[in-house]
């Protein structure tokens, strides 16, 4: 777990590529929930990634069964990322760990309340990068761009990406060849500055993400990309 941005989907999907195909599980099983996910739903993503369809199937508890017949006693990992909530396993038609000890559940989430409320075994909190795996990271972001000159207010905006690698991406992405000095000091200053205003995630999620969004403008002479992202927002 950890509170957004420091990289716990990344980690759980190169769990996912590490061990799909391979001798330790049958299956491999990748799902990412969502705020608005429901049993149905998330019951059906989980049947498709095991090649069985339950969309044409109204009763529940009998899909339930369906998916619980079709994972019993199989070797299988499932890994849930980006859960809000308690998610209730065996409504949904998933064997419990302690039932089938072959099987392994797996979930990344921003709440380590959640973690509690799954009664998981291990936690494991996803710590924030170091400033120097911070600072290794921007520069790689950015690119050769960054002059003896630059350099002070580079690290200065790294820092304000308090070690979060999402943030560190996006922003580095945006300054990417970015060799004038004034644009550097505007983003500097838009970090420091910004009014946090989207309730739900985290300051240091937001800022940098707003930053790279409003920087779109500097690569255009119209609001085309804006209105492009803002239109792709419509099919998440």
């Amino acid at each position: 777990w950890d509170g957004g941005g420091g990289g716990k989907t990344t980690l759980v999907k190169n769990i996912n590529n590490k061990l799909r195909g391979t001798e330790h599980f049958e299956v491999v099983i990748f799902v990412t929930l969502s705020r608005d996910w429901n049993i149905k739903n998330l019951r059906n993503d989980i049947a498709k990634e095991i090649l069985l369809d339950l969309s044409a199937e109204e009763d529940e508890t009998r899909a339930s069964r369906l998916l619980f017949n079709n994972l019993k006693g199989k070797k299988f990992l499932l890994i849930l990322d980006d859960m809000w909530e308690k998610v209730d396993l065996e409504k949904i038609g998933v064997p419990a760990p302690k039932e089938n000890g072959s099987c392994k559940i797996v979930i990344a989430t921003r709440k380590r309340g959640v973690c509690n409320d799954m009664e998981t075994d291990e936690e494991i909190m996803v710590e924030v990068l170091s400033d120097t795996e911070a600072w290794e990271l921007f520069q790689k972001k950015v690119g050769s761009v960054i002059s003896s000159d630059l350099e002070p207010i580079a690290l200065d905006v790294c820092k304000e990406c308090h070690g979060l690698p999402l943030a560190i991406i996006v922003v580095g992405r945006a300054l990417r060849k970015e060799a004038n000095r004034e644009v550097w000091k505007n983003a500097l200053r838009v970090l420091k500055t910004s009014q946090f205003e989207l309730k739900g995630m985290e300051r240091e999620v937001y800022l940098p993400l707003k930053f790279t969004y409003d920087h779109l403008k500097n690569d255009s002479e119209n609001d085309i990309l804006q209105n492009c992202f803002l239109y792709c927002c419509f099919f998440p």
